[in-house]
């Protein structure tokens, strides 16, 4: 099996454990642990009356939590560099696609 890529791993720790997808204006609980803002409000409006932390379930009497700027720039910079990547292979792959269209021959684009 193959190792994971520096891109993967890091795509991994900056994913929310609740929707799976990047941080959108990630948080910080008590107990460490991140979430998108939204996803942890919603799950805490889902819970009883003691909200706890959907990873380690640690209890919190307040549903408190403190946004992590640092987080959100990172997981931005990450969002922008795979959709930057994702136009550049379908440019790339596009471009490919008219040479092997039929009829051969197709005007160079």
């Amino acid at each position: 099996m193959a190792g994971k890529s520096q891109e993967q791993s890091i795509q991994e720790e900056l994913t929310c454990s609740i929707c799976y997808d990047l941080f959108r204006n990630p948080v910080m609980l008590k107990c460490m642990h991140h979430f998108c803002k939204e996803c942890i409000q919603k799950y805490w409006n889902g819970c009883s009356r003691i909200a706890t932390c959907p990873q380690c379930r640690q209890t919190f009497p307040s549903r408190s939590f403190h946004p992590n700027f640092i987080v959100s720039n990172i997981a931005e910079t990450v969002r922008r560099s795979a959709s930057e990547e994702h136009r550049r292979k379908t440019k790339v792959s596009n471009h490919a696609m008219n040479h092997f269209s039929w009829p051969f021959g197709k005007k160079h684009v």
